[in-house]
């Protein structure tokens, strides 16, 4: 099966946050769609980020980096709208679906969930965690339905910053990574 093509969701308001630019947040010194960007690098064909009004300025700069392939600014009307939409722009499959505000995924625990999700073969498989249920990771192999999910152990690999509480939670991960 070919490696897929990655997009990375950097378009929310971050209502929880204050409006804040996630996506440029820092982790462990790096913007957190940075992070995201370099792990969807070892597992994927092309890397494709996707902005919205929200966000797109702020954006702009990790656009410009060598391993993002490109940048759309999509609606920004919520997430799934624009997981949709997305799926229309980019028609190439398997299409691999990442949040920005994920800074902690690791190449293998996404390579273990690709495979599963193309031993699976339904037409969109989405990932969970047992503590925060759904966090934004999808394989979309051909639709959207059938839809299945993978349940994993939560662990720190899936953190998704969705809160100032979530985020000072991985600054203290980054700092007992550095001790």
């Amino acid at each position: 099966m070919p490696r897929p093509v990655a997009v990375i969701m950097a378009g929310g308001r971050a209502t929880r946050m204050g409006g804040v630019a996630k996506p440029m947040l820092p982790v462990c010194g790096e913007p957190m769609l940075v992070r995201v960007a370099r792990v969807a690098m070892s597992v994927a064909q092309s890397i494709v980020v996707a902005a919205s009004p929200f966000t797109a300025n702020e954006v702009r700069s990790a656009c410009s980096l060598g391993f993002i392939d490109s940048c759309v600014v999509l609606s920004g009307s919520g997430y799934p709208e624009d997981v949709a939409l997305v799926a229309r722009l980019i028609p190439r499959r398997p299409l691999l679906v990442l949040p920005s505000d994920t800074p902690f995924l690791s190449a293998s625990a996404l390579r273990d969930f690709i495979d599963e999700a193309m031993r699976i073969g339904t037409g969109l498989v989405t990932l969970e965690t047992s503590k925060a249920g759904p966090i934004g990771i999808s394989l979309l192999l051909s639709g959207f339905m059938p839809w299945r999910s993978i349940v994993v152990k939560h662990s720190p690999i899936w953190l998704n910053v969705n809160t100032w509480r979530d985020y000072v939670e991985a600054e203290k991960l980054c700092r007992r990574k550095l001790s």
